[in-house]
């Protein structure tokens, strides 16, 4: 079994107990919480609930960090950290996380208690764009990174030769070579962000990995400028807004489920966790084109197709070194298109391909507003902090 294989297996036994857990209690109804602090509902109890439900989140969730972030990158010979960096960052991450996810909760029940179902709606809309806002510096918070202050004039001379203009960027120190950045951001006030380890040539040493060149860092980031210049960044927070705004919405409304206490988000969040896994097989449909639309962006503005495919090549390998799937597997399970699916289109060029970059991840990110339980159980990132707010991509 390959790395990438067992990874995917992961993913789906993480996602899949989370999604009986949620199944299992909609229809128990049951709660850890007691009853004495359900029926007096005050913004203390709230939190003592849902620290509580937090702290189970955190413990259930254990297991399947420390084979994604630990076990199985050193069984594999990836690159990994020692364990105790693990722990350090692995508490560093939860930690921070259920700080965000105890404040979103929170907004809910008083968003909701004043305003009811539609309160709390408008309430998740609302963190969600706190977040959107918040992204790059939550993903420092979180995964502990830091700017490193690193010169893009080689990049921009390069972009200069294909008429594309250097947007506004940062660069951060990474440990995880998966780790790709992208943008942060409201749609029309967007940053690029870059990791270090594109750029430091010392660090592209010690991990062993092939090296990128300033061609290929270069157009990478041509790429990154295609999908907002074509709208596919733009579309795809919308797209993951709309759906999980649609899916907290709904769950509100299922049996036990609502906005007034503990008991009845717990429900709600079930059921929005159930939504989240049908976007998981929904959404990456319309992910998987907005990465060829920044191919077919780089490719227009004369960015010669060798150095895509060196590329694309290159920092497949800084991931999970998969670079061929079957058609059913990447369906399913994949919201970034293999390599070969990637030089596949670019051979044939059937029309201009129109997607929502990102959307299935970002939907997953924003899913925190509200109270979902499945962004870190996919095998993307499972057991990654780096990796919580700025999911790996193309």
């Amino acid at each position: 079994m390959t790395y990438a294989r067992a990874r995917l297996w992961l993913g789906i036994s993480g996602v899949g107990f989370w999604v009986m857990l949620a199944a299992t209690l909609l229809l128990t109804q049951a709660t850890p919480f007691s009853d004495s602090l359900i029926t007096q509902p005050s913004l203390a109890n709230d939190a003592k609930n849902l620290s509580l439900l937090l702290g189970l989140y955190v413990l259930l969730s254990a297991p399947f960090d420390w084979l994604g972030g630990y076990w199985l990158p050193r069984r594999f010979g990836r690159i990994a950290p020692t364990l105790p960096n693990f722990i350090v960052q692995w508490l560093r991450g939860v930690l921070a996380q259920s700080l965000v996810l105890l404040a979103a909760g929170l907004t809910l029940l008083v968003a909701g208690r004043a305003g009811g179902r539609w309160g709390a709606v408008f309430a998740a809309l609302l963190v969600m764009v706190v977040l959107l806002a918040a992204q790059g510096w939550l993903a420092r918070f979180i995964g502990g990174l830091r700017t490193a202050a690193e010169s893009l004039k080689p990049y921009e001379q390069w972009l200069a030769r294909w008429g594309v203009r250097l947007p506004a960027a940062t660069v951060l120190e990474v440990s995880d070579p998966a780790f790709v950045g992208g943008f942060v951001g409201w749609p029309g006030r967007e940053r690029l962000v870059l990791p270090a380890s594109w750029i430091q040539e010392k660090i592209q040493q010690k991990t062993g990995l092939p090296a990128l060149s300033e061609e290929a860092v270069a157009t990478q980031i041509a790429r990154r400028v295609g999908v907002v210049e074509r709208g596919s960044r733009q579309r795809g927070v919308w797209l993951a807004l709309l759906w999980n705004l649609t899916g907290f919405a709904l769950a509100t409304t299922l049996p036990g489920a609502g906005v007034t206490n503990s008991s009845e988000l717990l429900m709600t969040a079930c059921g929005f966790t159930l939504w989240s896994f049908l976007g998981l097989l929904t959404l990456p449909s319309f992910s998987r084109p907005g990465v060829f639309e920044g191919d077919f962006f780089a490719a227009q503005h004369g960015i010669p197709r060798a150095a895509l495919e060196r590329t694309a090549a290159t920092l497949d390998q800084w991931q999970d070194d998969e670079p061929t799937r079957s058609p059913l597997v990447e369906t399913i399970f994949h919201p970034i298109p293999s390599v070969q699916s990637r030089l596949q289109q670019l051979a044939t060029q059937n029309g201009e391909p129109r997607g929502a970059w990102q959307a299935a991840r970002v939907a997953l990110f924003l899913s925190w507003g509200c109270f979902g339980f499945l962004s870190r159980a996919v095998h993307c990132n499972s057991g990654r902090p780096e990796l919580w707010v700025l999911f790996p991509g193309d």
